[in-house]
């Protein structure tokens, strides 16, 4: 057997011993910018969600402010003012034009008929359908 010489088995060992680091070095700023984007991205979103905290805090009073005008409004003394104030009169319908309507019952046959008869809606173009 024939021995090797030291610069023979260094070679062989271990060719390019560069291409070992310079892989680890693009695997390291491939997980840089991975990390970069991922955090951006996350402050972006919480920017957003922020956002829609402070836009449903201030829809949340709007809506409680409206409902309580609404209950305000409802209330029949304090309507009569709030007309009173815009100059505006208003008096019940006479009985006259008072139009009562009346509970359709199932014993009804012309419950479900139209005003000319027929149980089907009419055709707005007047065209007949096939």
């Amino acid at each position: 057997m024939t021995r090797t010489s030291r610069k023979t088995r260094r070679a062989s060992r271990d060719p390019h011993p560069h291409v070992v680091w310079i892989g680890f070095f693009f695997v390291m700023a491939a997980c840089a910018i991975a990390y970069l984007v991922a955090a951006e991205r996350g402050d972006a979103i919480g920017k957003e969600i922020q956002r829609l905290e402070h836009e449903r805090t201030v829809l949340r009073k709007h809506l409680a402010n409206e409902e309580r005008n609404w209950t305000f409004a409802r209330n029949v003394s304090n309507m009569e003012r709030l007309l009173a104030r815009h100059g505006m009169t208003m008096g019940w319908p006479a009985e006259r034009d008072v139009i009562r309507l009346s509970r359709r019952t199932a014993e009804d046959p012309s419950a479900d008929l139209y005003a000319d008869g027929s149980t089907t809606l009419p055709d707005p173009a007047g065209i007949p359908l096939r």
